[in-house]
């Protein structure tokens, strides 16, 4: 029972270089068992608007820029929080 029960439980997740290629290939897992992962945070270096994208299509709960350089406020936007 214990082990059906740790099955039905999300997995909360955190990547680290969203936007790269591997980062890429692992929302695209994730995207297709939704149900298993909450993304809780995403990081990028410098490819803000793309993380930006990646954490509204993944409802993450935190989106972190590494260079301040890279860093353009977007406009504010309401993201839809995936239900827990």
């Amino acid at each position: 029972m214990a082990v059906a029960l740790a099955a039905l439980q999300r997995r909360s997740v955190t990547i680290l270089g969203a936007t790269g290629s591997v980062g890429r290939s692992t929302l695209d897992l994730i995207g297709r068992a939704p149900e298993r992962y909450r993304v809780e945070a995403l990081t990028a270096y410098t490819n803000a608007e793309g993380l930006a994208a990646a954490a509204r299509a993944h409802g993450a709960r935190l989106a972190v820029i590494g260079d301040p350089a890279g860093y353009r406020r977007p406009p504010r936007r309401r993201c839809r929080r995936a239900p827990p």
